[in-house]
């Protein structure tokens, strides 16, 4: 008994360590980009001849926003059809996934100029995941603490949840008003994980400073990664909340709270105005802010932003490429 005991233990230890070897070693072939990981969001997203042009007018890097077949890259396209447009974006990833194959992307493009979006909603805790022990399952919890440490793991995750077509079921809620059981899971489970979480990304308050250095951090490395000659755009998309009060009672009702409504509410909100003070010295650097824009073109009966998820509306990708196409192509 004893002895087959001796061998089960043995047979998991073995279990383990392969698994643990297995895991380190996927983790380097990430990190070093032995092999094109986003290929699946490149090919999508742009045709066979644009891939293969060089001297695009514009390569954009992002994240959902972004990576949508009918979103504001597109409709950018579509109001500047003697542009080339590329698009390097990809959904679930952050500051830290793009500077894996910005290179590769930069090499093949050799834009003109770089887009490069931001979303204020959970980019800093693209950074470094939540944590809440008492509100948010052990699973869960594990779960962000060992993708702190294991990029690859979030990237697994990110193919297994496309393979599994999550979206399909989110998709469906899009149109509908406002309801906290349709709202994105995802979202909700940020504001129960902090309830401040959506000010804080906003305020800088609190542990986001902190993840605000490291994202800091993290854009300038993407940003010694590109010629000087080549401009670049920072385009920050604001959280719906900070568009108007029809959107805090929306997240107010999923449970978030917002203490500091001044700084919640200026335009020149601190997420921005520290990066473009931090970045000033880069000449080749143009930071974008459309949150006046946006507050006054979204109105009762035309919503920039879905009822039941964070993105974007078919109206808000219009606007937001009518905001920057003045901007980026001088037009």
């Amino acid at each position: 008994m004893k002895q087959r005991i001796a061998a089960i233990i043995k047979f998991f230890l073995k279990v383990i360590i392969i698994v643990f070897v297995t895991l380190i070693l996927f983790e380097c072939s990430y990190r070093w980009y032995v092999i094109d990981f986003y290929s699946f969001s490149w090919k999508g997203l742009n045709s066979p001849e644009n891939r293969s042009k060089e001297n695009v007018d514009l390569l954009v890097f992002g994240d959902s926003f972004s990576a949508n077949d009918h979103g504001y890259v597109s409709c950018l396209q579509k109001l500047c059809p003697g542009k080339v447009i590329v698009n390097a974006s990809s959904a679930g990833i952050g500051i830290k996934q793009v500077n894996l194959f910005a290179s590769k992307r930069i090499k093949q493009a050799n834009p003109k100029a770089i887009l490069y979006q931001v979303y204020v909603g959970n980019d800093l805790i693209d950074v470094q995941n939540l944590s809440n022990w008492k509100s948010i399952s052990i699973v869960r919890n594990l779960y962000w603490k060992i993708t702190n440490q294991f990029m690859s793991i979030s990237y697994l995750n990110q193919r297994m949840g496309a393979l599994r077509k999550h979206e399909t079921t989110k998709s469906l809620h899009l149109d509908e008003h406002f309801s906290k059981e349709l709202y994105d899971k995802r979202t909700t489970l940020f504001i129960k994980a902090d309830t401040e979480s959506i000010e804080k990304s906003v305020t800088l308050k609190d542990d986001f400073l902190k993840r605000y250095l490291v994202w800091k951090d993290e854009l300038e490395v993407l940003l010694e990664k590109i010629p000087l000659t080549t401009k670049v755009y920072i385009a920050f998309i604001p959280h719906c909340a900070q568009i108007n009060d029809f959107y805090i009672k929306n997240m107010t009702e999923l449970g978030a709270t917002f203490s500091d409504n001044n700084n919640f509410s200026k335009t020149d909100y601190a997420f921005f105005e520290y990066a473009r003070n931090d970045f000033k010295g880069n000449t080749n650097v143009v930071f974008l802010n459309p949150l006046t824009f946006f507050k006054e073109t979204d109105t009762a009966n035309y919503r920039l932003y879905y009822e039941n998820d964070p993105h974007f509306n078919e109206h808000g990708n219009s606007e937001f490429a009518r905001y920057l196409k003045p901007l980026i192509f001088n037009e």
